[in-house]
């Protein structure tokens, strides 16, 4: 065989198994929405509401107040402009992260509305917030946005420590960024978990899509 037949069965094998994870995350997503619907997930989002509420205090209240702000959509329009501007970024990550943040606002929006799930009370909130609870929004946002920036990072020409830093910078963000909206009381776990599901989705299946039109932008140039 040769070495392009071995390089496209692996590159088949890299795309199939990302194609998979996506579909897994998708059924895992349908899964938990029905035991959402079907109120299986009271126990466990009051339970873990309640402990998050016991963590606060006045040193956990200013760390996690502004971890949640950095999956809002008005932070990330501002990072997503500022990588457009600069030369350097825009199209390695400016263009990328535009495209998948932006249209990753239609399945949410849809989901959103589809369940329609009331908010936590509002007299536990520390933040303000609209709309409705399933899936959370920062969940899902910052999931994919954080979870592109690191794909986009991997390929990248940036030197392997700057590469790791950011890595582990924003994969650890993902988590904390969840753990923030029970925190301030505006989303439920099973609403969280639900965010990050649809979330890993997209990014897995679009990052398919990126890939590709990277390779064909390579061999057009090499024509």
């Amino acid at each position: 065989m040769t070495n392009y037949n071995l390089n496209r069965q692996k590159e088949t094998i890299h795309y199939r198994g990302r194609i998979i994870g996506g579909i897994c995350c998708i059924a895992l997503f349908c899964i938990i929405a029905w035991l959402v619907e079907s109120g299986y997930t009271k126990g466990i989002d009051h339970a873990v509401q309640y402990f998050a509420y016991g963590t606060r205090n006045g040193v956990t209240d200013h760390l996690m107040v502004p971890i949640t702000y950095m999956a809002s959509r008005y932070f990330i329009i501002a990072v997503i402009a500022i990588l457009l501007v600069l030369p350097a970024t825009r199209t390695s990550f400016g263009v990328p992260l535009t495209i998948s943040s932006a249209l990753a606002m239609i399945p949410y929006k849809i989901l959103k509305n589809t369940f329609a799930r009331p908010r936590p009370n509002p007299s536990m909130w520390l933040v303000q917030e609209h709309g409705f609870s399933f899936p959370s929004g920062h969940s899902m946002n910052g999931l994919i946005f954080y979870a592109m920036a690191i794909f986009l990072i991997r390929r990248s020409d940036l030197s392997p420590y700057t590469k790791n830093v950011l890595t582990a910078v924003f994969a650890l963000l993902i988590p904390l960024i969840g753990w923030t909206r029970l925190f301030c009381g505006v989303h439920y776990v099973s609403d969280v978990f639900g965010g990050w599901s649809a979330g890993l989705a997209w990014v897995l299946l679009v990052s398919c899509v990126f890939d590709r039109w990277g390779q064909r932008q390579i061999v057009k140039e090499k024509i």
